[in-house]
C-alpha cells in the first residue's frame, strides 16, 4: 500500500513539472548575490533590488524588524547579532538590549521594518504580548523613516 501511495504521489508531482517550470520561467531573475536561481514576480524583484540598493547607499549596518537574513547576503553586510527572522518571538528583553548596543556601533545605522512580517512574529510571542520591546522603542525614538516601498520601511538613525 505504501509503495502504491508513493507511486501515485510521484506521478502526480511529475505531471506538474511542465506547469511548475513554465511558472518559474515566466518570472524575473532576482540577480542578487546568492540568489542567482531565484525568480519572482517583477514587482517583488524590483522591491528587493530597490531595498538592497538603498541599504547600500544609506547604511553601514542594519537590523530588521523582523530580521531578513537574505538581505545580509544580498548587501554583503554582516549582521550585528546572531539573530534570525523569528527573533521577535524567541529572544527576551535582555537580548534586545544587547542588540540595541550592537546596532549603536554603526555610524550610519538603519532599520528595515515590515509591519506585516512583524505582526506575523508578534502573534507568536512566547510571553503573550511584548510588542514594544527595546528594539522597537529604539527604532521609534532614534530613527526616522527615510524611504518606504511595498510594505518595507528603511529607517535611518537620527543625527544627534
Amino acid at each position: 500500500l505504501v509503495v502504491g501511495v508513493a507511486a501515485v504521489s510521484g506521478y502526480a508531482w511529475a505531471r506538474d513539472i511542465p506547469r511548475l517550470r513554465a511558472t518559474y520561467e515566466s518570472q524575473v531573475p532576482l540577480e542578487l548575490p546568492g540568489a542567482e536561481r531565484i525568480r519572482l514576480p517583477a514587482r517583488d524583484v524590483e522591491t528587493y533590488r530597490w531595498l538592497v540598493e538603498d541599504i547600500r547607499q544609506r547604511c553601514d549596518g542594519f537590523f530588521g524588524i523582523p530580521m531578513y537574513p537574505s538581505l545580509y547576503f544580498w548587501t554583503g553586510y554582516e549582521p550585528p547579532t546572531t539573530a534570525f527572522d523569528a527573533w521577535i518571538a524567541v529572544f527576551d528583553e535582555a537580548w534586545e538590549l544587547e542588540a540595541v548596543e550592537r546596532i549603536r556601533e554603526y555610524e550610519r545605522a538603519c532599520i528595515v521594518r515590515n509591519e506585516q512580517g512583524q505582526r506575523f512574529w508578534t502573534a507568536r510571542l512566547r510571553d503573550g504580548g511584548r510588542e514594544d520591546g527595546p528594539i522597537e522603542r529604539y527604532a521609534r525614538d532614534e530613527f526616522t523613516l527615510a524611504v518606504e516601498r511595498d510594505g518595507y520601511e528603511l529607517l535611518t538613525s537620527t543625527p544627534p
